[in-house]
This record gives structure tokens, sequence and C-alpha cells, in this order.
């Protein structure tokens, strides 16, 4: 059960992130189709998704039973697969987030309810996996 809130609150905490960041982006017109987010917002956003990392290592290290001990890379490889684009869920929940705040930008209504439909979308399906589906 820890496992999976502690997922829940992870996933909610970066989708709140992103939609902040997008929002925020969309309101003052810095939002682009070209990159997406301004670059200060893409260097808050790593830091604290390395912030989150830190935070996790050491509720892991505080957990670890007497003589149990992490592997050296243990922290490399999290940090890697947390953060580096394709592969991380963070990276593909910011895409998924700006996808939506680009089709808000634009002029047409389908297209503007299209954005919020993917980010129900995004939600929903996560949710569904937490909550529906069993280990």
């Amino acid at each position: 059960q820890t496992p999976r809130c502690l997922v829940f609150l992870s996933f909610g905490v970066t989708v709140s992130l992103s939609l902040v960041a997008s929002l925020w982006s969309l309101k003052t017109g810095r939002l682009s189709k070209v990159t997406g987010l301004d670059w200060e917002v893409y260097l808050i956003l790593f830091c604290c998704v390395g912030l989150s990392l830190l935070v996790q290592a050491v509720w892991a290290v505080a957990r670890l039973k007497p003589g149990d001990r992490f592997d050296s890379t243990a922290f490399a490889v999290a940090a890697f697969t947390s953060m580096a684009p394709i592969i991380s869920d963070f990276y593909d929940t910011l895409k998924d987030v700006i996808f939506g705040a680009l089709c808000l930008q634009s002029e047409h209504l389908m297209i503007q309810i299209l954005g919020v439909v993917s980010w129900l979308y995004l939600c929903l399906f996560h949710a569904y996996f937490l909550l529906v589906t069993d280990k």
C-alpha cells in the first residue's frame, strides 16, 4: 500500500508542477510551439525532480535495516531513469501536459477541447493503473 501511495503522490506532484509551469507559460505568452517552455522553467522543473530524488534516497536509506546497503550505482541509475528524456515518466508527463497547453493556445475550439481531453486522459490513465489494477 505504501509504494502505491508514494507513486500516487509522485505523479500528483509531477502533474501539478507541469500544469503550473505550462499554464503560467501559456498565460504569459511564453509557451512556444518550437521549444515548449522557457529554458528557465525547464531548469526549475529539472531541479524539482533532482530534489525529489534526493528526498527519496534519504527516505530509502533511513528505512534500511542494519547491515543492509544499496549498490553504489543505485542513485545514478534512479537519477538517469527519472530524468532522461524519452524513458522517464516525468519527461513523458511533462510532454503530455505541454501538448495540452499548446492545444489550449489554439484559436480552434476543437483543438482546445482536445487539450483538455488529453489532460483528463493523462490523469485517468494513471489513476486506473494506480487504483484499479492489482499487482
